[in-house]
């Protein structure tokens, strides 16, 4: 993971140096250093996607692991298959928007450097598919098989109930909120799904199920 960890070290620096240098040539000088903001909005969103990589490579994403930490040894292989499988399902349900938000970002470009913003919004992609990569080696590397199969096939089977029961969880209105942003969202923080995950994929599972 070195590349990454230079590449975010030296975007910092990057960051850090434009916006002194804008700072002091607009404020000490009266020369302000427009290109420097667009510069900067690549390089952060760069650096936070590059971040969110390396906290998965470390396993640093914030989580809860009383429930996990207290099952028996024979169910907890099987709850952390589950929680890795979320976490891939909502990068899976990322991914395709992800890569097509870069597409449509080609045609816009910015007013400075003249170039496309498609630049800037690919980070997002490139760092959901880094992460989807990171969990599957993870997961081939930490269950067996068997546990992975079986949490795909829960995972795949809740989904699908979900998408049978769409017209019936929009009739329910403010209820289906619920559903999904306290249910699914306690079911995963009691799993060990990463904080932000549970949110993410309550919010999808939302939009996509409840929704139009």
């Amino acid at each position: 993971m070195w590349p990454l960890e230079a590449a975010s070290a030296l975007l910092l620096v990057v960051i850090v140096v434009l916006l002194f240098t804008g700072v002091v040539a607009r404020y000490a000088f009266s020369l302000p250093v427009v290109w420097v903001d667009e510069v900067v909005s690549l390089s952060f969103l760069w650096v936070a996607m590059l971040g969110t990589v390396l906290a998965m490579h470390r396993n640093e994403h914030l989580r809860l692991t009383l429930v996990v930490e207290r099952l028996p040894e024979r169910w907890r292989g099987l709850v952390q298959a589950f929680a890795l499988v979320a976490v891939a399902a909502t990068l899976l349900a990322l991914l395709p928007q992800a890569l097509e938000y870069a597409y449509d970002e080609m045609a816009i470009r910015t007013p400075e450097l003249d170039m496309p913003n498609a630049w800037r919004v690919s980070a997002i992609a490139v760092g959901v598919a880094a992460m989807l990569l990171l969990v599957v080696v993870h997961a081939l590397r930490t269950v067996t098989l068997r546990q992975l199969l079986a949490a795909v096939v829960l995972v795949a089977a809740v989904g699908v109930l979900c998408w049978l029961s769409r017209d019936t969880l929009r009739g329910l209105g403010i209820a289906s909120l619920a559903i999904f942003l306290v249910g699914v969202v306690a079911l995963g923080l009691a799993a060990g799904v990463p904080i932000g995950f549970c949110f993410g994929l309550a919010t999808l599972s939302y939009l996509g199920f409840a929704t139009t």
